[in-house]
């Protein structure tokens, strides 16, 4: 099972090479202005995608998800997209929980929380035997580093708790420069973020196998 994953393409969709593959992940923050129109067109490509399972989940920028759901479930109803928020889906086999959750990180945005009991709460609700797991945030250290904070931007008890079950991939974005591929132990960290700070598509999709 081909997978292709991406993330933050903050509007800019429609300039992203997409290689083939079984299954497309977005890891979030599809809009930059996140008003109807941006996120209806985001819908009608990504329901384009020669895929058999596409699987989506919102990030911080995606105000329009969070705050006008209803219209969002009205625009992909009738498209084959599992929309993932804090949910477990199995595919032929594969057990992949996604989540829009993210640790606040440059002012307010949508799907985000600010202290360890949140976090606590949120991240220790990911269940133990998962294959993949996909979050619009990374955890603490993996990926995770901001020029602009000048740290480490991940959440620290995402990384425990990912650190605990193992996933065979742990599949994110959010913190745009970190892009990359980072094996550690039985797991990979896989930041998909394609856009640079401007918004501008400058990275590719990351393919790996199931």
């Amino acid at each position: 099972m081909i997978i292709v994953a991406l993330s933050d393409t903050h509007g800019n969709h429609r300039a992203v090479e997409v290689p083939p593959g079984d299954v497309i992940i977005h890891c979030g923050d599809i809009t930059r202005k996140s008003n109807l129109a941006e996120v209806t067109d985001f819908v009608n490509w990504f329901a384009s995608l020669d895929f058999q399972y596409k699987i989506l989940v919102a990030g911080n920028h995606d105000r329009f998800i969070r705050k006008r759901k209803p219209e969002f479930f009205e625009l992909i109803k009738k498209h084959n997209i599992d929309y993932l928020e804090h949910d477990l889906i199995r595919i032929n086999g594969y057990s992949i929980f996604g989540s829009p959750f993210s640790l606040n990180y440059g002012g307010l945005g949508a799907f985000t929380y600010y202290d360890s009991p949140d976090a606590e709460r949120i991240w220790n609700q990911i269940p133990d035997n998962i294959n993949i797991l996909v979050t619009h945030a990374p955890p603490r250290g993996f990926r995770d580093y901001s020029r602009t904070e000048k740290k480490n931007a991940g959440c620290q008890v995402l990384r425990e708790r990912v650190l605990s079950i193992k996933p065979q991939y742990h599949v994110f974005g959010h913190i745009h420069e970190s892009y990359g591929v980072e094996p550690n132990g039985s797991s990979v960290f896989i930041n998909a973020s394609l856009s640079n700070g401007s918004g501008e598509i400058v990275n590719k999709p990351v393919v790996f196998e199931l």
